[in-house]
């Protein structure tokens, strides 16, 4: 029946209207011609819809790796289980022990800048910490007895396990990531690859004109050789970032002597939240060890009075001035009579413009008569000792060396911070 004759035949049946009615129908439109057949190889879904049968709630597998095992890499294998339904976890971990750069950073006096008792996990607080600051040893560990509680290395961690590369493969839709481990390459496709190899993790020395030529000892400081002795030794430090501040003081103690190099002015301040914090644990942590309600409520204050000095980060505020005005103090407190090491280690810059570098017993150092605070560039590294830009040879370490070199054992050090 077509179109016209269908109205005609409910005419009767439609609402009656004012006036004769009038039916209009258009001609028949003619029928287009069928489309070409879509092409099998075009997808307009990817990839292709495809329907399942399964349960709503069943959850498919996924394969998911992280590289490192510090503590961003630890916490991963401690959460991402919990939180992701059926997942096949796997953490890499190039070196042979768990840890990240407190595994690795093993320099005389590495420490964090950062409370201990704030530094550490809220789900496995402790109130244990032999000081205030920890050494990297007692953080290092801490991670380890987290590691061991939650058996992460029996169940995720593989040790002397380095990753390569990884390569997103749009063909598998996964990452494909190459792994040498025992000296065997392997690739492994996951859904999700997670990078917790943190800021420190590759050393670099330096790439000064002659120094494949030096003939001494040098290393990086997070790369220390345990097997290297201070004692007696002529050393140069070069770079007056964290580590350069807290090993100078340290090797300053035993070294015939050091010659510090210095390329920029620093901030050198108190231990990061002020100089009582220190004074502020020893003065509550008795008290906060009678219960973990009171443990919870001494590192509350404690944070509270870490984070209430981020007013300091805004360009000419008075939190700012206050911080430039008590570090300079302090500054010139320690390095006494020394206003010609004053003038060269105090920035024309605000305290805040990049992180401050805490340096209990650094300025102190730096006034002793062992020590050579260097600011004159560095030109070149001799077969001996370092040149710098003005002719001059501060450092020298022809007669040590030759008296040590036979024995395997460096008769001067270069550390690089």
């Amino acid at each position: 029946m077509s179109s016209k004759t269908r109205l005609e035949a409910i005419n009767g049946h439609l609402a009656p209207q004012k006036g004769n009615p009038t039916i209009i129908v258009e001609e028949e439109v003619p029928a287009k011609e069928p489309s070409p057949e879509f092409p099998q190889n075009l997808r307009t879904i990817f990839p292709p819809l495809e329907l399942e049968e399964h349960p709503v709630d069943e959850v498919r597998r996924l394969r998911v790796a992280v590289v490192g095992a510090g503590i961003s890499g630890i916490t991963a294998g401690i959460f991402l289980p919990a939180k992701v339904p059926n997942i096949d976890l796997v953490i890499y971990e190039r070196n042979n022990d768990i840890g990240g750069t407190w595994h690795t950073n093993i320099y005389p006096g590495v420490r964090c800048d950062v409370p201990a008792h704030a530094y550490q996990a809220t789900y496995e607080a402790s109130d244990q910490w032999s000081t205030a600051y920890a050494e990297g040893a007692e953080i290092k560990a801490y991670w380890k007895r987290i590691v061991e509680k939650y058996d992460l290395v029996t169940k995720y961690i593989k040790l002397n396990s380095r990753v390569d590369k990884a390569e997103w493969s749009e063909e598998q839709g996964k990452w494909l990531v190459t792994v040498t481990a025992n000296e065997e390459k392997f690739v492994d496709a996951v859904d999700f690859l997670v990078t917790a190899t943190g800021h420190f993790a590759d050393p670099r020395l330096p790439e000064y004109p002659g120094i494949d030529e030096y003939e001494g000892h040098m290393r990086h400081s997070s790369n220390w050789d345990p097997d290297f002795h201070p004692n007696g030794k002529r050393i140069a430090v070069i770079g007056n970032g964290a580590s350069g501040l807290q090993v100078v003081p340290q090797l300053q103690k035993v070294a015939a002597r050091v010659d510090h190099y210095a390329r920029n002015k620093t901030w050198v301040a108190a231990p990061i939240g002020g100089e009582n914090l220190a004074q502020f644990v020893a003065d509550n942590i008795e008290r906060a060890r009678t219960s973990p309600e009171e443990y919870l409520e001494f590192r509350k204050e404690l944070e509270i009075q870490l984070f209430s000095r981020f007013g300091g980060i805004f360009k000419n505020g008075a939190k700012s001035k206050d911080a430039k005005d008590a570090i300079t103090k302090l500054m010139k407190e320690r390095l006494g009579d020394r206003t010609d090491l004053l003038d060269s280690i105090l920035p024309d810059f605000a305290p805040n413009c990049r992180r401050l570098t805490p340096g209990p017993g650094y300025l102190e150092a730096l006034t002793a008569d062992n020590v050579d605070y260097v600011t004159v560039p560095i030109e070149r590294f001799t077969r001996t000792g370092i040149q710098t830009v003005d002719g001059k040879s501060p450092y020298q370490c022809h007669d040590q060396q030759n008296a040590y070199a036979s024995r395997q054992t460096p008769g001067s050090g270069c550390s690089h911070l």
